[in-house]
């Protein structure tokens, strides 16, 4: 099957452009300054050429993803008790938003490993960005980077135990009007 790449470590070890490092540097700054960010839990997730992905957990257990951009800085947190951890295991789509030069969905993933995302039968980027507990339960984030948005029903291969299994990966439905697509 097309889009077996692995997924990526959250290590930053890829080329990360001056004006993002810059842009993520403020971005650390700032959000270590804030009284509400849970001590230690600060870090870069992963870089880009032009983006920074950065996570950290508030105080009262909120999981936070923030994206420094040359363009400006962006943040998305999720509170938990909106996103309960599922019983069954699954995917969820939290976040899906232009980054960069094209596009990111957030999943995250309760009781089982995404490994791989495929659009048109090309594999996508996936990063592995955080492990955080939701209601006492391991949840996984991801973030599933494209050139334009996904159209179409992009799938997902995912680890539950020792098994690998095929699921539609959740996203919107509706493109934003005049940003690129990409068709699954």
């Amino acid at each position: 099957m097309a889009g077996s790449a692995p997924v990526a470590a959250a290590d930053g070890s890829s080329a990360f452009g001056k004006p993002a490092r810059e842009h993520a540097a403020a971005m650390l700054a700032q959000v270590e300054q804030v009284a509400d960010t849970r001590s230690g839990t600060l870090s870069v997730a992963h870089y880009e050429e032009k983006t920074g992905y950065l996570t950290w957990t508030r105080t009262d257990g909120t999981w936070c993803l923030g994206v420094a951009e040359r363009t400006g800085r962006s943040t998305d947190c999720i509170d938990t008790e909106y996103h309960p951890h599922r019983e069954q295991p699954s995917l969820g789509y939290t976040v899906s938003d232009p980054s960069g030069d094209g596009w990111l969905l957030l999943v995250d993933a309760d009781g089982e490993e995404l490994v791989g995302v495929e659009c048109g039968g090309a594999a996508l980027e996936v990063v592995r960005v955080a492990g955080v507990r939701v209601d006492g339960e391991p949840r996984t984030y991801y973030l599933v980077l494209s050139d334009g948005q996904l159209t179409g029903d992009p799938v997902a291969r995912v680890r539950r135990g020792g098994e690998v299994a095929v699921e539609p990966l959740p996203k919107d439905d509706d493109p934003v009007a005049g940003l690129p697509t990409q068709s699954c």
